[in-house]
């Protein structure tokens, strides 16, 4: 038998539902006897036992640790149980399409400079929703966090710079450098990870992937995205299901990356940022047209002339972080598969002209918990785009 040449690491928590399409899409595209799969169930409190056991019937080897290991700790073990040169970090309700593997292990073969790369992740299974680019955490840009928060005339200006931001990142081809990745699927060599200490196992959740991502930058190594090859990326699947813990974890991490990376004293302004945001996210911010609840696809209409327009889909009302779709025609309809991967929640659209980026129309809505794409409904925790 040979050698397998690649290894992918899924480690899972509560989201074994996810399991079977991600497996599935990652067997299309490789001889499985160079493919070596192996899931890390973290301790899942909710009953895994046949999700798992499909995933060794398609020829995945299951790790169940007797702990939450958090996912950096399940990254690790699954790390120290293969041997394949190249090695993949994956969450489960990832879905791979046709390409991903081959490209991006193409990439790191002729790119010794590169420590870790990844596809371009969409939200939905018809990848009509792009996932933004991630920005790096500085000081700066906990300055502007907090700015944005008390100034209203900052927020709407920033609002608009970041479009621009995620506009170009959506556009761009072939292979791009960033200071900072979307973390779902993660693509390395081996050495470079043993090299880096692996994921350092004292973030719990959420940070494990930007402090693996600045070490390897002060390593003089760089960051890429293969825009070619792409993925589906169900958010919010795992946390979801605990999402209090999951909140406090994201405090936990974020915080223990300050005193790393920013210093403490990084660390205390942000603890006191944070209030200050919190307090400031409550005052009224225009929302334009209100649809209520929303149960079935609704059709988006904006009134402009032109060729192409950029639709945004975001949790909050800033549009900081959005999901965007570019239209060629001035309305926007989700398939069936696009609404059913997006989450019960509270979400607000907008409709962009291009080039300018000029705001045509703005909305916000409620998606019931009516369809979720298990059956299973929601608990009603919100979600992220």
């Amino acid at each position: 038998m040979p050698r397998p040449e690649l290894s992918i690491v899924i480690v899972n928590f509560n989201s074994g539902a996810y399991l079977e399409p991600n497996v599935r899409s990652l067997l299309r595209q490789s001889d499985p006897d160079r493919l070596e799969i192996v899931v890390v169930d973290c301790a899942s409190p909710l009953d895994q036992t046949p999700y798992l056991a499909f995933a060794r019937e398609l020829g995945a080897r299951v790790i169940e640790a007797s702990n939450n290991l958090g996912y950096s700790g399940g990254c690790n073990l699954g790390l120290a149980e293969t041997s394949s040169p190249l090695v993949a970090f994956s969450n489960a309700d990832v879905e791979h399409v046709d390409g991903t593997l081959a490209e991006l292990s193409t990439l790191l073969e002729g790119r010794p400079d590169v420590a870790i790369t990844t596809p371009f992740a969409f939200y939905d299974t018809d990848c009509a929703l792009r996932i933004p680019n991630f920005h790096p955490v500085t000081r700066r840009a906990l300055v502007d966090e907090l700015w944005r928060a008390v100034s209203r005339r900052h927020a709407h200006r920033r609002s608009f710079e970041l479009a621009r931001s995620r506009a170009a990142f959506w556009r761009s081809d072939g292979v791009t450098e960033h200071e900072n990745l979307h973390g779902a699927f993660l693509m390395a060599r081996r050495e470079t990870m043993e090299r880096l200490g692996g994921f350092d196992a004292g973030y719990p959740l959420y940070y494990e992937d930007t402090d693996l991502f600045v070490r390897a930058r002060r390593a003089g190594l760089h960051l890429t995205c293969q825009h070619t090859c792409r993925i589906v990326h169900r958010i919010h699947r795992s946390s979801g299901t605990v999402w209090h813990e999951a909140m406090q974890k994201l405090q936990f991490g974020r915080q223990r990356y300050m005193r790393q990376h920013l210093g403490p004293v990084s660390a205390a302004f942000d603890r006191i940022a944070q209030r200050v945001i919190t307090r400031f996210a409550t005052r009224r911010v225009p929302h334009g047209e209100d649809l209520g609840d929303v149960a079935s696809p609704p059709t988006w209409r904006w009134s402009h002339s032109g060729e192409e327009w950029l639709f945004e889909l975001s949790f909050e009302p800033h549009f900081f972080e959005s999901a965007g779709h570019f239209a060629t025609s001035p309305e926007f309809t989700p398939s069936a598969a696009t609404w059913r991967s997006i989450e019960p929640g509270t979400y607000f659209a907008r409709a962009l002209a291009l080039p300018d980026l000029a705001e045509l129309s703005r909305w916000r809505f409620t998606k019931t918990a009516s369809e979720s794409r298990d059956g299973s409904g929601s608990d009603g925790n919100p979600s992220g785009i």
